[in-house]
């Protein structure tokens, strides 16, 4: 699971009540592998993402980014 950061979502290493590392207990808990992704940094989701998670960005992406997003789609 592929979370991705960097324009103000929700990320899976935060413990407050917003915060996604509960659901990143679960999801491990589960056998799953987690990570964050920066697609403002490489507009590109990794191949060995299965699900691509988009947790409430607070920024518009910007066009690379959601190119990026569209061709993992």
């Amino acid at each position: 699971v592929c979370a991705v950061a960097g324009s103000g979502e929700h990320e899976f290493d935060d413990a407050q009540r917003d915060g996604l590392s509960n659901l990143k207990a679960l999801i491990e808990k589960n056998n799953y592998k987690t990570r964050t992704i920066k697609l403002i940094e490489k507009p590109e989701v990794p191949k060995d993402c299965t699900l691509l998670l988009i947790a409430g960005p607070r920024f518009d992406y910007q066009p690379p980014m959601v190119e990026a997003i569209k061709t993992y789609l």
